[in-house]
């Protein structure tokens, strides 16, 4: 086998199909589904999918996240090269010729690609894919490619040797919000060679919906606890300036209570979090907090 994409999922089986149509249809690509405990009548269809597909495969895991449903799919993986994919995104057409293109790299451990976004109705260009395609303009200008080995903080969009991830053991944190971000920032930062190759070849999408009626404090709390474990281990590893910024959890925490912004702060200054770091961002505040909201609480948690 060539080529394993895992893909957790869970009641969203019509935008899951139209992610396998974007995959190649190649007996070399092992894709794994992993449904997480959805309802009733989406493993009917799940299992309808199934059976139209030579190469797919389906398991099921018990309704505990996507961190633990990646790390299920990552036991059944069988390709030399591992994907990752999110049941609502999907991807370019460059990708057959990217497959074919790499497959034969040996010495390499993570490819890191751009990519693009859109709204997932309309298809209409949306801002998902500003950071990401940030980071590869400050590589282009700075050379360094910490910005996305650290800064990277997805696993989608990327190309990882399976023998990599296998002999460090890297796992997702089975956690409610932010569960790859560590398995993102650890794998950049201990990957012996990357490729960094300018092909779009994912598509992310942007759900419609209200954004703050979903915010949960659960999540928030999460991924602000995932956030400072990333930069403890970029402090760890000498990577302290390529930290994650807390600012938005300290603005955006007040709305839980003054007990939980208390906490958010003492939690900054017991970690000797960078306050300083992302402070050109309140400039434009606003979107910084749409484009956090959508993609950390509706889309992939």
């Amino acid at each position: 086998m060539k080529y394993s994409i895992i893909i957790p999922h869970k009641n969203s089986s019509k935008l899951l199909e139209r992610l396998i149509k974007s995959i190649p249809n190649n007996n070399d690509i092992q894709i794994i589904v992993i449904d997480d405990n959805s309802k009733d009548e989406e493993k009917v269809i799940l299992k309808k999918i199934n059976a139209n597909y030579n190469n797919l495969e389906l398991y099921n895991n018990e309704g505990i996240g996507a961190g633990a449903a990646r790390n299920t799919g990552l036991k059944y993986a069988k390709g030399k090269w591992v994907l990752f994919a999110d049941a609502d995104d999907f991807f370019t057409k460059a990708i057959l010729d990217i497959l074919l293109k790499y497959y034969d790299y040996n010495d390499t451990d993570i490819i890191y690609f751009r990519i693009n976004s859109c709204y997932s109705d309309s298809l209409k260009p949306a801002y998902r894919d500003e950071h990401i395609n940030n980071l590869f303009i400050r590589f282009s200008k700075r050379k360094d490619e910490n910005f996305l080995r650290c800064c990277y903080l997805t696993p989608w969009g990327k190309i990882f040797n399976r023998n990599f991830i296998n002999s460090h053991k890297f796992k997702f944190e089975e956690i409610v919000a932010g569960n790859d971000m560590m398995f993102s920032v650890k794998t950049g930062v201990k990957a012996n060679k990357i490729i960094i190759d300018e092909t779009i070849i994912y598509t992310v999408t942007v759900s419609s919906g209200s954004l703050t009626t979903t915010l949960s404090k659960e999540k928030f709390k999460s991924r602000f606890d995932a956030t400072i474990r990333v930069n403890n281990f970029l402090k760890e590893n000498h990577l302290s300036k390529y930290q994650i910024s807390v600012l938005y959890f300290i603005a955006k925490s007040r709305q839980f209570g003054y007990n939980f912004l208390f906490y958010i702060i003492k939690e900054c200054i017991r970690n000797k979090s960078n306050l300083f770091i992302g402070m050109k961002k309140l400039l434009y505040i606003k979107k910084v907090l749409q484009d956090r909201e959508n993609s950390s609480y509706i889309k992939r948690e």
